[in-house]
Formats: structure tokens, sequence, C-alpha cells
């Protein structure tokens, strides 16, 4: 091998026995004369500073902070749900569907090119996120560089197994290196200073975060910036609560009802002469029988209020006892004012779907509102209300079966025998839930306690040239019921409290006790509130009796009308979140005369549909008595849609909200919103908050950034200059007394230093 010859002249020796590193000492005094590494070039000589120059610098950290823009933005319209219509390219918030053209074939093709826009705009905004990720992936690598050079800059220096962690430091498998774990100094023990051991586990626990959170940033930026179709909730609209039913009092005693009395005066509803809305209600109720007839099931016959249709709706009362068997199928009428509302809520989205001008519709103040449910896919117009619930039973009989005891002017007891509860516990003796059934009859009892009357005329029969016998028809509010198992009358009672007629004078009756409630008692929900309808029948030698009674009780629900003719033609209400039960209420007489379209003493034409299947059931009565009528279905719902038709009648009063009069649990908001299929930003499912976290992660990233990178505002260097300035500094013995494996080598240390001239970055391993 050839001699070195020194600067100063002497032929330096190689040693070819040694393959060690030579040590920073052996070459420290001949080499003061040239401050320049030999392996630099003696014509580089001109004057360079180690900093970048700050116009530069503070445009660059710009450029990082300008990734806040759209990530902020993103993250408001998510935090807002902004919605931005009927597709996700919606310019001007207007994208018609055309929802209620007559053409569904028009809509469909709409729907078609809105899909088809979609799907392009939501390719473009992919590439947008996409952008947003490598944007975000420079920024954090430029953040390690920087907190990388600080360490390396540091006395202590920085483990050389953590050069390249600018580079690497993204890189998912790179967390399964064990040079990333095993290059960090000992937890105890070792000469390395505490503060210099926390700095480097620091930065471990900082390149491992960022590892994460680069990697989790395509998809959390994904998940924000693209729209999903989904379902909103627009805010609540309306400023009266609930006051109170108007059933104690007569239809149209202070108000007419909006959903029915419209072609009445309101002199005849206070006459109480409802035969003058019998062109509304008496077809409704005839419709609602036939459609009964041609479904063969109550629940889907429909009803029909102005333009939308409802149904029955039924749900499971179940016992407070679980070892009773006192359960009931709750039946439920909706609320035809609240259908009207609805009625004239899709009204109004027709009217402005068509181009009607603001000021001809109802209510021009809410036109925005209503404007909004339009720029939708789907829409589903919701309000809050009532809702009455029912427990019907049914019982035929005899005449003779039904007594009518007179206890004072005023005050009657009506009983009923053999009165067959088939979904009541088993009375001891019995075969089924058999009982008497008595109520108090007459305003003695209560002012409440009424009674209305109507009656049936009865049919011609042209094969016999003849008129069968009519329906009388009487309809009783009684605020007591009393149930006797088997006939059986309470301890002490005499049995001549019960004679049919008046009670002889020398008798003493404690009515009290015998209406006593019992909550224990497994008729305790058909014990008050019991409104009864009585319709006889009779011939020359016989009279039979069919007796519809039922409670009725108050809750409130939710109403929601899918407005779409393309996916809801028959326009029909949902009733949502029934409840099991409700409050019993009053119920004038008179609400069941309004529901059959007929006065008070009236009479009705037979000729009429509802009419006529009535007369040709009590024909049936009248003929077997005994005939098991519950399981004809068609008399078991005549008997309760007339019911139905009645309790959906009913109207409410409403009362503006103020400081002294606020919603409550008995009085709620009666309010409208509406539930709009749309494309729209927003936190709905567990992704996207996964998404609010990363990027809100990535936007302290940037600040920790730009703040830095405005302080250390040292060159960015290459890993080819850092490769040229370690292999400018002189081999020292560093390696000396290092274990030849991975492990132990990474721990050394390396130091960098930053001046200004020809050398700006000097490599040096620390011992």
């Amino acid at each position: 091998m050839a001699s070195l010859r020194t600067p100063s002249g002497s032929i330096l020796s190689p040693d070819t026995s040694s393959t060690e590193y030579h040590r920073l000492e052996t070459f420290s005094n001949s080499h003061k004369e040239d401050d320049a590494s030999p392996f630099l070039d003696s014509n580089s000589t001109q004057a360079r500073s180690y900093k970048r120059p700050l116009l530069k610098t503070c445009l660059l950290q710009f450029l990082a902070l300008l990734w806040l823009v759209p990530i902020i933005a993103l993250l408001y319209l998510n935090f807002k749900n902004h919605v931005i219509g009927a597709s996700a390219w919606c310019p001007g918030g207007k994208c018609w569907v055309d929802m209620f053209n007559y053409d569904t074939s028009i809509t469909q093709h709409n729907l078609d090119r809105l899909d088809k826009e979609n799907h392009n705009l939501l390719g473009t905004l992919q590439l947008v996120s996409k952008a947003l990720e490598v944007w975000f992936s420079l920024i954090a690598a430029s953040l390690v560089y920087i907190v990388t050079m600080m360490l390396a800059a540091k006395p202590d220096g920085l483990p050389i197994g953590y050069l390249n962690r600018p580079r690497e430091f993204s890189e998912l498998t790179g967390l399964f290196d064990p040079v990333l774990w095993t290059s960090s100094p000992p937890i105890t023990g070792g000469l390395v200073r505490g503060t210099h051991k926390a700095r480097i586990y620091l930065f471990i626990a900082m390149t491992v975060m960022l590892c994460i959170i680069a990697n989790l940033m395509g998809p959390a930026t994904a998940v924000l910036v693209l729209p999903s179709l989904q379902w909103i909730e627009t805010d609540l609209i309306g400023n009266q609560h609930f006051e109170q039913y108007n059933s104690a009092t007569p239809p149209g005693n202070g108000s007419i009802p909006k959903s029915w009395a419209w072609p009445c005066r309101e002199s005849r509803l206070t006459s109480q002469n409802y035969s003058c809305a019998a062109d509304v209600t008496g077809p409704a109720l005839d419709a609602w029988i036939d459609g009964y007839v041609a479904s063969r099931s109550a629940v889907q016959a429909l009803s029909q209020q102005d333009y939308v249709s409802f149904a029955v709706n039924w749900t499971f009362q179940a016992s407070s006892d679980p070892h009773k068997n006192d359960s009931n199928f709750v039946f439920w009428a909706p609320s035809r004012q609240v259908m009207a509302d609805l009625s004239d809520d899709l009204l109004t989205m027709y009217n402005i779907s068509r181009g009607v001008n603001k000021s001809s519709l109802a209510h021009p103040s809410e036109f925005e509102s209503y404007a909004t449910y339009n720029n939708s896919l789907q829409v589903r117009l919701q309000r809050s209300g009532p809702v009455i619930g029912t427990l019907p039973m049914m019982w035929t009989g005899r005449s003779q079966n039904a007594t009518v005891t007179i206890v004072e002017p005023g005050q009657e007891i009506r009983c009923y025998r053999y009165y067959n509860l088939y979904n009541t516990p088993l009375v001891e003796g019995s075969a089924s839930g058999n009982y008497t059934k008595c109520i108090r009859t007459g305003t003695g009892w209560d002012r409440a306690n009424n009674r209305a009357s109507f009656s049936v005329a009865g049919g011609y029969y042209a094969d016999t040239n003849t008129f069968g016998p009519g329906v009388n028809v009487s309809v009783f509010y009684s605020d007591r019921a009393a149930f006797l198992p088997n006939g059986s009358l309470p301890d002490g009672f005499s049995g001549k409290c019960l004679t049919n007629g008046s009670i002889p004078r020398n008798i003493t009756c404690d009515w009290d006790q015998f209406f006593k409630l019992d909550p224990l008692s497994p008729v305790n929900n058909r014990s008050s509130h019991v409104n009864t309808v009585e319709m006889s029948i009779k011939n020359d030698t016989e009279s039979a009796l069919l007796v519809i009674d039922f409670v009725a009780f108050s809750a409130f629900t939710n109403y929601t009308l899918d407005a779409s003719p393309l996916t809801n033609p028959l326009s029909l209400v949902q009733i949502q979140n029934l409840p099991n039960n409700g409050t019993p209420m009053v119920l004038d007489p008179a609400w069941t005369l309004a529901a059959w379209s007929v006065d008070v003493n009236g009479r009705l034409d037979p000729s009429r549909k509802t009419t006529s299947m009535l007369l040709g059931v009590m024909k049936r009565v009248l003929k077997n008595p005994q005939d098991e009528l519950q399981d004809d279905p068609l008399v078991d719902y005549l008997s309760l849609l007339p019911v139905i038709q009645t309790l959906s009648l009913i109207d409410h009063g409403l009362k503006n909200v103020s400081s002294t009069s606020v919603p409550d649990d008995q009085h709620p908001l009666m309010a409208r919103n509406a539930r709009l299929n749309v494309w729209a930003y927003g936190l709905s499912s567990r992704t996207s908050y996964l998404g609010i976290v990363v990027t809100i992660a990535g936007c302290l990233v940037v600040l920790i950034q730009v703040f830095l990178g405005l302080v250390d505002r040292r060159l960015h260097r290459s890993s080819t200059e850092l490769l040229i300035a370690a292999l400018e500094h002189p081999p020292g013995g560093e390696f000396t007394n290092v274990p030849r494996n991975e492990k132990e080598m990474a721990r050394v240390r390396f130091h960098l230093k930053h001046n200004d001239g020809p050398r700006s970055l000097e490599f040096h391993v620390k011992r």
C-alpha cells in the first residue's frame, strides 16, 4: 500500500494490520492548519449561511398553515350538519326532484340524473381527500425533520438509529422495527443525562403518534370531505302547546272542529244537529267499513282526511301483575285534527313545488320552511299530537238479560248479565271471565253522566213488501262501572238493590262500596269513564240488545307522512311511538252521534252502507242472541270502527306558549318538522367522530410545525448532504468498544453542528 504524505511533508505509513476506526484525537493536531476537510473542494470558499431566508421561511410556513383552511371548513360543515340538498352537487341549494309530478317517470328520471352527478362528484372529492393526506404527510415529515435536527444539535446528540426517522416515520412497518425501540438509551443506568433520556423518549412517542395520525389522515379527511345521503331532522316549528280535549262537551260547543264540521253552521252544531256534516262524516264511516270488507282487516282498511289517509293502530297492553292474564289489545284512533294539519302541510309543499306564488299560500310566513322540505330526495312530514286509545267490548243478549234499576230520579243502574270478557282472568266456577256488568247513569251520580239517542229506520224488503224492524240506539257516558264475577253480589249487599225497576224504600244499598274502584282488580281499566252504546231491536214477540262499550283514554304521539307520491301513493300517515296506556277521559255521548252524522233523537236512513249492515247484524241478534257474533269479523269491526270514528273526530284546543303557560308532560308542545333524505355533512357515524379526532390532532401538528419552523430556520438537509457530512467526519474509533450488532451500534449518538461558511454542516459522533 502506498504511503500518504501529510501537509507538513512527513510520511504516514498505513497500519495494514488494524481495521478499526481511528480516534478523532489522532488527527486533531495534524488538521489544525486546514480547517476545511481534505474531502472538500478547495475552491468552495464562498460564505454561506446555514439559515433559510426569513421570506422563504414565512412562505413555506404559510403553505403549511394553509392546510388548516380546508380542514377547518370541513370541520365547520360537519359540526353544523350542513345540508347540501337532493344532490351532493347542488349549486345554490336548488336541486329539484319534481317530487309531486303526476308523471312519476319524470321524477324517476331526475333521480337517475342526480345519482350520476353524485358519482362524478364523489370521485372528485376522493382525489381532494388524497391531496389533503399527501399535503399533511409533507408537513408532518417537516416537523419530524425539524425536531430531529434540533435534538441532533444538542450537546448530547441523538442516537444514530434515529437518523432516518424523518424519512421513515410514516411507515407502519417501521413501528415493528426493533431499532426504533432499542436505539433509545436505557431507562436506568448509563452515563446519559436524564434530560437527554426524556427528550429521546418524547421524540419516539412523537414519531409514533405522527405515524398513526399520518396513516389515519387519509380515511379521516375522506370521511369529512365526502357528504353522505342521510335523514336529517329539521328544527321544530310551532309556538303552541296542547291545552285540553273538547270531549267533555258536545261538538261545536265553543268551537267548530276543523277536520269535519266545515259544512255546518255554528247554530246547527250548538243545537246538536250533526246531520249537517253527513256529506263528510257519513261517507267517511261508510268508506271505512267498505275498506274493511274489501281488505278483511281493520288495520288495513283506510279512512280519508282531506288529502291524506290513515288506518286503525293497535298496541298490546300487558297486565301490571305478571300472575294475571288481563292483557288487552288497545286500539288507537288518530286525531283528524292533526290529519287535517298534515294535509295542509302536504298541500303547501305541493303548491310550492308547482311554483305557486308565496302570497297565495295559506301560511306565507312559513314559505321558507316548506321550500326547504322540497329540496330533498324524500321528505317525511312530522307533527306531534294527541291520540286516543280505547278498550272496546261487545255484549249481545235478550232484553230480559238487561235490567234498569231506578235509585232516585236522575240515578239509574243498568246491568248486563253474562258479560263475557274473553281476555280477563277466569272467574272462579266459570270457564271464562263471566261477569254481570253494571254502570251508573244519570246526572244525579255525576254531572258528566249524559245520554243521547237516535234510531235507524227499518229497511224495506221487496220480496215480502214489508218493512223490517228498526233499531233504537242509546249512548251513555258513565263515570263508574262495576263487574260482578258470575253475578255474585258483594258481601252484605241485598239482591233487591238490583231489582228491575225502582228499589223498595225499605232497602238500603251502599252504592259507594258497590262502585268502589279496586286498583288490583283485573277489570280496573274498564271500571271508570265508561261509554256504552246500547242498540235494541224487537219484533212482535222478541227483543234483543247489542251493547258496545269502550273506555277512551288520551295520550300523545308522533304522526309521520311520507310526502312523495312515488313511495307513498296513498299519502298514508304513519303513527310512531304509540304508548301502551293513557289518561281516561270524559266523552260526551253527542260525539257518537256526530260520528254517525245524525241529529239528537234523529233517524238514520237504512240505505246507507253502515246502517244497512247494522240492520243485518241486529236481525241476527234478534233471531239468535246466543249466536257467537264475536266470531264474525264483520260484526266485530262494525262495532269497532264507529268507535274509532267517534274518537278520531274529537278536537282539541291549543294555547300559545308564554311565561305563564309553558308545555309540560300533560300539555306538550304541538309542533311540526320534517325528516329530509338529503346529501349532507354531519357526525352521523362512529367513523365521522374518528375523522374529527384525527383532523383536530392534525391541526395541532400543523400549528406546532409552523411555530418550530419559524423558530428554527435551519436549511433543510437532504439525505445526501447528511451522508456527505458523515463521510467528511474523520474516523476516531467511536465504535471500537461497541459490540458488532445493530442494537448497540444504533445507540451511538451523533451530533450535528451548523455553521456559516463553506462547511456549514459538521457531523460528529459522540462517545
